[in-house]
Order: C-alpha cells, then structure tokens, then sequence
C-alpha cells in the first residue's frame, strides 16, 4: 500500500507538468507481451481519489499506531 500511495501521488502531481509521464500506452510498449495482468493492473484506476484515499488512511493508521505503541 505504501507504494500504491507514493507511486499515485507522484503519478497525480507529475501529470500536471508532463502528461506524458504516466503514459499507459508507453507502459504498456516498455512491459511487452508476456505480462497481461499486470498491464491489466495499470489501467484500473476505478475510484482513483477513494482508492487513494482509503489506501492513505491505512498507512496513517499504521504509522499512528507505531508512534503510540
């Protein structure tokens, strides 16, 4: 999860910059035939803002959790 956040949060902030930074077409060229699913897992991006958000929140929890204990 912690790299889902960073990785979308970089994704988010770069694109603003250089769209082409984040191409799923580029990705898709560079990762070649033998791995569908994984060109699969780049393209869903369903509830972009909740996913990030909820994955977020676990990570501040855990980090939360740590301090105090």
């Amino acid at each position: 999860m912690v790299g889902f956040v960073i990785e979308e949060q970089e994704r988010l902030q770069s694109a603003q910059a250089d769209p082409t930074r984040y191409s799923l077409a580029e990705r898709d060229a560079w990762l070649g035939a033998d791995v569908a699913r994984v060109k699969e897992a780049g393209h869903l991006r369903d509830d972009g803002d909740e996913r990030f958000e909820r994955h977020l929140g676990v990570v501040l929890d855990g980090l939360a959790a740590r301090r105090v204990g």
